[in-house]
Order: C-alpha cells, then structure tokens, then sequence
C-alpha cells in the first residue's frame, strides 16, 4: 500500500506575531515548509505531498521544491479540517487507493526526524486499519479546574498523551471520518469519535510546533545543535 502526506499550510499563524505566515519564516538558511517539506522528500516510501495553501499565496512558488514532481498544491480552507479534506480529496482524484496511507502533518512542525517518521510507519501498518499517531506521555502533575480561577481535581498523569503530528490514518476511513466530525481539533480526535483505536509512537521533544516567537529560537537551537 502507498503512502501520502498532507501538509495543511493554509494558516497565517496569528499567535506568531509576525506579518509572514510561520511557514515561509527563516530557520537557518531555508524555510520552515522548506525544513518540512525536505523531511519527507528523505523519507523514501513517500509517493507524493499534498500541500495545502491559501488559495492567495503567492510564497508557495518560490520554495525549491513548488515544481519537484512528487509535490502537488491544492487550495486549503479556513479551518484546519477543511485544508485537510482537500488535501486528502486531491489524493483520491489522483488516483490514490482509499487504503492508501496518508500522514498528516502539521507544516509548522520542521524538525521531524527520519527515526520518527520510520517508526510511525512500522507502527501504522502493523495496526490492522487502525491508524498510528505520535504522542508524548505527559511528565507534569495534572490538575483539574471547572472555574478557570482554582484548581477542582487531579487528573491521572499515567494515562495523558501529548497528540503530536504526523498521524498516519488510511484515506478513506480519514476522509470518512472528518467529514463525520468536521470540528475535530486534529485527525485523530475524529477517528477516535468514528470508532478507531490509533497506535501510540513516542514521539521527541524537538517535534515541537512553532505557534509563539520564542518557539522559532528554540527551533532554531536544536537545528544548530543537530548541525
């Protein structure tokens, strides 16, 4: 069975602060999509990339990779959800299997490794149907609060993850599943409500999303660091 990637990349990454969408901003000499796109270039059972992009972006053509033959671009949607959908739909009218495999992946998650996404797949197909995500186990102490102002209750350390990307689901249960449950915060939140019991992979800390500026410095040490 093939696999596929998604990469929703239509947001303007408000919480950034920044008049570029998070995207197209610098990390070392290339961009962050550039980082992630490069990520799965180097992942060899990769068949092809959906990127999804504002219908108005007009950066997306002066990334390297804008005419690599395994890229293709669809328009994305105002929610996530949506970018996703039309991410996944630009597969099937590609002529993708609906058991294909797709990982989707947050485009602002640049520093994914190879180990990981290995991993992932290993865990994906060996999961009868059933999907793969990365996660990480929670290592703080966890509490409750109804009010938002004091604290109410414990919750159980030992049984809390962390939902990473990429999520590794096959595309005609995904599609399925997100068309059910639209405002599902991530993939694996509308498979889960579809009946579907996703394999967990411990995912790394350096997975990290870019969503506030000081993310951007803490990327930018880790990849100095792996260089």
């Amino acid at each position: 069975m093939a696999l596929h990637v998604v990469l929703p990349a239509a947001g303007n990454g408000q919480r950034m602060q920044s008049s570029t969408p998070k995207q197209y901003l610098r990390l070392g000499e290339i961009s962050v999509i550039e980082h992630t796109v490069t990520a799965f270039l180097e992942f060899e059972p990769v068949e092809r990339i959906v990127c999804a992009t504002d219908p108005q972006d007009l950066q997306f053509d002066h990334c390297f990779f804008s005419s690599h033959r395994r890229v293709v671009r669809c328009d994305g949607g105002a929610k996530r959800s949506q970018s996703v959908l039309n991410g996944l739909e630009a597969l099937r009218l590609d002529g993708a299997a609906t058991d294909d495999w797709v990982m989707v992946h947050d485009v602002a998650r640049p520093l994914i490794t190879q180990q990981e996404l290995a991993t992932l797949w290993l865990t994906a197909q060996a999961s009868a149907g059933q999907g793969a995500i990365l996660v990480l186990p929670s290592v703080d102490s966890l509490r409750v609060s109804t009010d938002g102002e004091s604290l109410s209750g414990i919750a159980e350390r030992s049984r809390i993850y962390r939902a990473q990307t990429p999520q590794c689901f096959q595309l005609g249960a995904l599609i399925a599943a997100i068309e059910a449950y639209s405002a599902a915060t991530d993939e694996s939140e509308a498979m889960i409500k579809s009946g579907y019991r996703p394999r967990l992979v411990t995912g790394r800390a350096t997975n990290l999303k870019l969503t506030y500026p000081e993310d951007l410095m803490i990327a930018q040490a880790i990849l100095w660091s792996r260089q």
